[in-house]
């Protein structure tokens, strides 16, 4: 061992004594994301002061990390600096050749560009950085940058992109990692998708954690998180409450992208309880700070919720205005889902000012996005919760259809409204029975399948790549690179098809299935013995349209909220009997009951009138097929009485031991008519293509009822028999569990004259035509 003797310091080991010292106490005053802007101030100061020295040294490796620590301070109060800071530093790594510091920096840098708004300047830092973790087994800095990337996917509307990184995310955080970064990201993932109580699931384990991990930024984001599910779950006390816990901690922490995002939340809370100034208070307010910061595709945002201010105080050229201003900014970003709510906005204040043509290519323009954006996401599931967030688009493109047919009847606008119809209930209606038929586990291998899936997301991302860079400064290199990269994307693509319709050619016809259009409808699935009535429903009104092999015929509606209550009254009253209320006496319920069998009369009248009466005179004796929507698809037709009956049929029913007794002027629907309720006219069509190959039945009917669900059934020996089996019992199969909660049922009680209606049925064909099943066997 060789001691060596202490020398005397010299002038540079005092400076880079200095310098660190100076550093340390940076480090004393706390996390910038919660300090206040004075002390984050002195911070910079005190960095500064350091960066000074080190250059002074020539100690590059020192230069680079306090560049990168001011950055990170200008992050939280003035992100054009940051940039500039992480600029130079990003050049300083790649010039002393310091990957580390390359891969840290860029995403440093990543998050500046997406809290400036510049999403595809942002995605390509994560994307370099996330490259470099991966070379260097850097396992942290891959999971932050496939975290970032998931968000950024999210800010731009792609729910699937981010879902796939998710799953990225998901596949290498390991059991020892913490996943609040997953179950962020999962949150504002389903969010987007629609499905607010997966994401409030979510949030609530995320908010745990940056709780107790004092991470007020990302607590005020979760809490933000949970207050855009309580919109969606229509409960906007709960809602505002989040968003000013939310609202609270980002003023408290400066962080002026928080504050101005609440507020508009805020805002848009007022908005809808129609106390606008106070909503465009809340949204100036917001636009002062995303221009402060700068923020481009938040201020943009908050452009549009102005114009819908003035929208709504009855002043459309400046509502329009905001949202030329709006759009503007958001197709420079390709800020897709934006500009699609953008588009829409645009079109209703179009429309008010009597500007229908217009209108209409805005909402069109509107569907595209939305349609292209929803074929992206591939889990049929998520499509449907995707779509079913944007009915408002179809809603306002139908009823728009509708104000042209009324000035031009024989112009063919009721069959383009019938269509829109068919095409936003049946997509992903038509989806699931298509994907149904595709075995793709036997007939093409699932590796092809996932490459066609990959090659398609990465096709789409570098159009949008291309053509941003084709409206920006470029040279013609740049412009072939991308074009080269496109290209043999494009070969890629068409040799996987190839390949798939090699293995089975009928995945390619199936695959991208289309709603009928009329015509289609009209020669595929109506006969002159048939009558499709399809309803759709609006806020302002609805409409039937009612269509045979040779034409259609449209009926404006009542608006939706009228129909729905009318819908619901009448079911609450059929089905009175089979519900049970809280320690509700027998005596209470036979009144109950015989109350709901006095009122119902009057109740389905009034719904037949309003749903059948318009139709009335198509009706004849033809089979019905009943395409509903809403609360209109609990309402079973077959029980409402026929429109030129329902005047009489309010005469009160008689009660007996075995249900309501029809007296002979009340005549339900079913007497006169076949009824056939479908989801939409095309799936009938895809239900036959599937059966048309299929070999015919061997029987006339099948027949299952009354089925043992429990130990506990009588019918099971030594049982404890009278017991009530709880829908949620985890010894019920699955899928029954699952049905009943979709149902709202809490319990199964065995329905005992079900085995007589099965016996009925079953004795109407002879013993070698049928198949029933019950007890043990159902």
């Amino acid at each position: 061992m060789k001691i060596a003797e202490l020398r005397p310091a010299t002038d540079e080991d005092r400076s880079r004594y200095s310098a660190q010292e100076l550093v340390a106490r940076v480090s004393q005053l706390g996390d910038p994301e919660n300090a206040t802007t004075p002390t984050r101030r002195q911070m910079i100061e005190k960095y500064q002061a350091a960066l000074v020295i080190w250059r002074k040294l020539n100690d590059r490796k020192g230069e680079l990390d306090t560049l990168s620590r001011i950055g990170g301070v200008n992050n939280y109060f003035d992100r054009p600096q940051a940039l500039e800071n992480f600029n130079q530093a990003l050049a300083l790594a790649r010039a002393i050749g310091d990957p580390w510091g390359e891969e840290s920096i860029l995403e440093n840098l990543a998050e500046v560009l997406s809290g400036m708004g510049e999403i595809f300047e942002s995605l390509e830092a994560y994307e370099q950085s996330l490259a470099i973790a991966r070379e260097l087994k850097d396992h942290v800095g891959e999971r932050l940058g496939l975290y970032g990337i998931a968000l950024i996917y999210l800010n731009l509307g792609e729910a699937q992109q981010a879902l796939d990184y998710n799953y990225q995310l998901l596949a290498v955080t390991r059991p020892s990692d913490s996943r609040d970064l997953l179950l962020h990201s999962l949150c504002k993932n389903h969010l987007l998708l629609g499905e607010p109580q997966s994401a409030l699931d979510y949030c609530q384990q995320a908010l745990s954690v940056w709780r107790a991990m004092d991470r007020r930024l990302f607590e005020a984001a979760t809490l933000s998180y949970i207050g855009n599910a309580y919109s969606l779950l229509g409960e906007p006390r709960k809602e505002l409450e989040y968003y000013n816990q939310a609202l609270k901690i980002f003023r408290e922490v400066e962080e002026l992208n928080g504050e101005g995002s609440m507020l508009n939340s805020i805002g848009r809370i007022y908005q809808a309880q129609g106390e606008q100034q106070r909503a465009l208070e809340c949204f100036e307010q917001a636009l002062v700070l995303f221009r402060k910061i700068p923020n481009a595709q938040a201020e943009s945002i908050t452009k549009r919720l102005i114009g819908e201010v003035y929208w709504s105080l009855g002043d459309g050229e400046k509502a329009v205005d905001y949202f030329n201003q709006a759009l503007s900014r958001q197709r420079s970003l390709k800020d897709h889902s934006n500009e699609a709510a953008t588009l829409l906005d645009m079109a209703r204040a179009e429309s008010d000012l009597g500007q229908l043509n217009q209108a209409r290519a805005d909402i069109e323009t509107a569907l595209s996005i939305v349609e292209s954006l929803s074929a992206k996401v591939t889990s049929l599931d998520l499509r449907a919760s995707y779509l079913a967030t944007k009915r408002e688009y179809y809603e306002f493109y139908i009823d728009l259809l509708m104000r042209f047919d009324s000035r031009r009847p024989d112009a063919g606008y009721a069959a383009q409204a019938f269509q829109t119809s068919e095409r936003a209930r049946a997509r992903s209606l038509v989806d699931s029975l298509t994907e149904a038929r595709i075995d793709s586990h036997q007939e093409v291998a699932a590796v092809l399948i996932a490459r066609e899936r990959t090659l398609k997301q990465q096709l789409s991302f570098n159009s949008n790549r291309l053509t941003q860079l084709l409206g920006s400064q470029h040279t013609p290199e740049e412009a072939a690179t991308a074009q080269q990269a496109i290209d043999a994307l494009l070969r890629s693509y068409a040799a996987v098809e190839a390949d798939i319709r090699i293995e089975n050619p009928r995945y390619a016809s199936l695959a991208q299935p289309e709603a009928l259009n009329l015509r289609e409808v009209q020669t595929k699935l109506l006969d002159q013995d048939t009558l499709l009535l399809e309803y759709s429903l609006g806020e302002a009104r609805s409409f039937v349209w009612a269509v045979t092999p040779t034409s259609i015929i449209s009926f404006e509606l009542p608006k939706r909220s009228v129909i729905e209550a009318s819908a619901r009254r009448a079911y609450e009253l059929l089905t009175a009997r089979s519900r049970s209320a809280p320690n509700e006496r027998p005596e209470q319920k036979q009144k109950r009951v015989g109350l709901a069998d006095e009122e119902y009369p009057r109740a389905a009248a009034e719904l037949s009138r309003m749903l059948l009466g318009p139709v009335a005179s198509q009706l004849g004796s033809k089979r019905l097929l009943i395409v509903a929507e809403g609360a209109l698809q609990y309402v079973p037709f077959a029980a409402l009485p026929l429109p030129d009956s329902s005047q009489s049929s309010v005469v009160s029913r008689s009660t007996t031991d075995n249900g309501p007794r029809t007296t002979d002027n009340y005549i339900p629907l079913i007497v006169d008519h076949e009824i056939v309720s479908l989801p939409s006219a095309s799936v009938l069509a895809a239900l036959r293509q599937e059966t048309s190959s299929r070999s015919p039945a061997t029987r006339a009917v099948a027949v299952l009822a009354d089925p043992v669900f429990s130990r506990d059934d009588s019918r099971v020996p030594g049982s404890r028999a009278g017991r009530t089996v709880p829908a949620s019992d985890q010894s019920l199969p699955a899928d029954v569990v699952r049905s009943a909660e979709e149902s709202g049922l809490k319990d199964f009680v065995r329905l005992r004259f079900s085995r007589a209606e099965a016996d009925a049925i079953a004795a109407l064909v002879p013993d070698s035509q049928r198949l029933e099943a019950v007890d043990f066997v159902a």
